[in-house]
């Protein structure tokens, strides 16, 4: 499950981006949860992409016939039980917040909302200011202190995201973006190995 309680921070992009990057490896289907702003079957909606993309309903549906991973997009907003219920039954919560300091004032929120229960999650980093910007390291370094449980991998920012959801498209069929891919598809191997 890929959730955050802060928009802008990646998290559909996450989403999108891990499913695909783990149908590489075996079927993986996106699951959208948010049935109000459905980000991710927006973004198939405007392309094609490598995935099977459904909303809640018929995700749920599909689930128990399919044989492959699924990667559920949470909605922006959840509210607060049925948030921690649907963490618990994941196998791993991926989190994704930017370095930025609103960013990771929301993450310490969610870190506080999920202490003390059995939930899996791990932490990335995404839009990771370009070299020579130390903020990437900081916020790195802060959460490792803190004992947040971190991806090695983390994503850094490019507009070629942007494109990317208004085509309809993954990443790397965009100018720029494969290096942006690669990260993603480090990403998808953490899950992947535990």
């Amino acid at each position: 499950m890929v959730t955050a309680l802060k928009g802008g921070v990646g998290k559909t992009t996450t989403a999108v981006h891990l499913a695909a990057a783990m149908n590489e490896e075996e079927p993986t289907m996106l699951i959208d949860m948010d049935e109000g702003n459905p980000g991710a079957l927006s973004w198939a909606q405007q392309g094609s992409l490598p995935i099977t993309v459904a909303d809640l309903r018929e995700g749920s549906k599909k689930r128990g016939s399919f044989s492959g991973h699924a990667v559920w997009d949470a909605p922006a907003s959840p509210e607060q039980s049925r948030l921690l219920a649907a963490l618990r039954s994941a196998d791993l919560v991926v989190v994704p917040s930017s370095c930025e300091p609103l960013a990771l004032s929301s993450l310490r929120t969610f870190l506080s909302l999920i202490d003390g229960q059995e939930i899996n999650y791990r932490v990335l980093l995404t839009m990771v200011p370009p070299n020579p910007s130390p903020r990437g390291e900081q916020a790195r370094a802060v959460l490792q202190n803190a004992g947040v449980p971190l991806f090695d991998a983390w994503i850094r920012r490019a507009t070629c995201f942007q494109d990317a959801a208004l085509n309809g498209r993954l990443v790397y069929e965009e100018r720029s973006g494969t290096p942006r891919w690669m990260e993603y598809q480090s990403v998808a191997q953490e899950v992947l190995n535990g």
